[in-house]
């Protein structure tokens, strides 16, 4: 229970990024702390899943060394080492623990409805009842959709989150519950997110059914396209009806990112990105193998709108630690792809699930996210937990009825 509570608070008070104290941090080592200790078999057989991780993570403490800013890379790789740990006190719990799955997903659920309930009241509070009045008009929704709750990151990261609860969570929640109510719970996330206009969010929320309906087993693909495929549904019943003009202008900000491509239009987010991933490739020519430090920039590139990342994880790291840590990356990747996609296999619905979310993070990562981010890493631990969990049920000692032999979801 103790476990179990740990890793609620964790994913309930993630949003709250624009504290001075950031307290998810030290729920995060709190929450792994408790679950690697009450671990009592298994954690060979997790720590082998981190193998392909430890190179890339060595390579990233060691540009440290020949970081053009040594301070914002000692940063940045405590971070990765932080988020890498908590992964791993995520997959000891969830070899501990046969709902830490359901755990994790009511954690990111609610914290979905309680910072969309946030933003959805300060919406009505900066215009939406202008409505009654005949004010609202497209600029007020302009207004909304900047609104920032509780992520230092920015809406654009809130709006990931949410993305996250629709993609992540739902189907696994509507699949073992079987009733409507997360669906329904899920309306509040869904208004919320199309209210942030964020293009990244609302494409992964698309793509999500697509590669579920594509990559999910049968035992599995029924339970977990439904949910979105509702969802999806409601949303377009919602642009459609168009109330406070919300349609046209989420179409107007696809098609101003499409303009500015063509270089018929300005938009900041396409050419602010254009713009970064120039400055990218810039820093890689000048260090190519190395790069310039895992958290750093180009010189001078804070200057031209205050940005601290490149908003491309690919393009980061090929400019923070060169080609040989990009290489490493990549083989971690890959190895996670596979490994989500072998779990499926025995476990469909939890499998399915990851597999789909870990192709919808990565999406994600080629427009915006650090590597840094608790989406992944929890994706990341209940993939190895899952990995370690498989190896213990194939084991010869493992016995007929051990609980080990699969979570009830699956």
């Amino acid at each position: 229970m103790a476990n179990r509570l740990l890793w609620l608070t964790f994913y309930l008070i993630y949003p709250l990024q624009q504290l001075p104290l950031k307290p998810y941090y030290p729920a995060l080592t709190a929450a792994s702390l408790a679950s690697l200790f009450s671990l009592k078999r298994g954690l060979l057989r997790l720590l082998s899943f981190y193998w392909p991780f430890v190179p890339f993570l060595t390579w990233a403490w060691l540009s440290v060394l020949w970081s053009v800013d040594p301070e914002a890379s000692v940063k940045m790789s405590l971070k990765l080492t932080v988020y890498a740990f908590g992964a791993l006190g995520l997959g000891a719990f969830y070899l501990r623990d046969g709902d830490a799955f359901g755990v994790v997903a009511k954690g990111v659920f609610w914290s979905a409805l309680w910072v969309s309930t946030a933003y959805l009241f300060l919406a009505v509070k900066l215009g939406l009842l202008q409505l009654f009045t005949g004010g609202f008009s497209m600029e007020t929704v302009g207004e909304i959709a900047r609104l920032n709750v509780g992520f230092g990151g920015g809406r654009n990261i809130m709006a990931s989150w949410l993305a996250f609860a629709l993609t992540f969570a739902l189907p696994y929640l509507y699949a073992r519950t079987r009733s409507l109510l997360p669906v329904l719970l899920s309306l509040p996330v869904l208004t919320a997110l199309l209210l942030t206009l964020s293009r990244t969010a609302l494409l992964s929320l698309l793509l999500a059914p697509f590669l579920g309906a594509l990559l999910a087993p049968p035992k599995a693909r029924r339970a977990f396209t439904r949910a979105l495929l509702a969802l999806l549904a409601a949303a377009a019943l919602l642009l459609a009806l168009n109330p406070f003009n919300l349609g046209s202008f989420v179409a107007l900000r696809f098609l101003s990112a499409l303009k500015a491509l063509r270089g018929e239009a300005e938009d900041w987010g396409t050419e602010g990105r254009l713009e970064l991933w120039h400055y990218a490739l810039k820093a890689f020519t000048e260090e190519p193998l190395t790069g310039t430090g895992l958290g750093t920039l180009y010189a001078g590139l804070p200057s031209i709108g205050g940005v601290n990342n490149y908003h491309n994880v690919p393009l980061q790291l090929l400019a923070q630690t060169g080609l040989v840590g990009l290489t490493l990356f990549l083989l971690w990747s890959l190895f996670l792809f596979l490994t989500a996609f072998r779990l499926k296999r025995a476990y469909p619905l939890e499998g399915s699930v990851l597999l789909v979310n870990l192709l919808t993070y990565y999406f994600k990562s080629l427009l915006m996210f650090q590597y840094v981010d608790a989406e992944v890493w929890t994706l990341v631990g209940l993939t190895g937990g899952l990995y370690a969990r498989y190896n213990l049920s194939h084991a010869r000692d493992a016995p007929a009825n051990s609980p080990l032999r699969g979570p009830g979801g699956s």
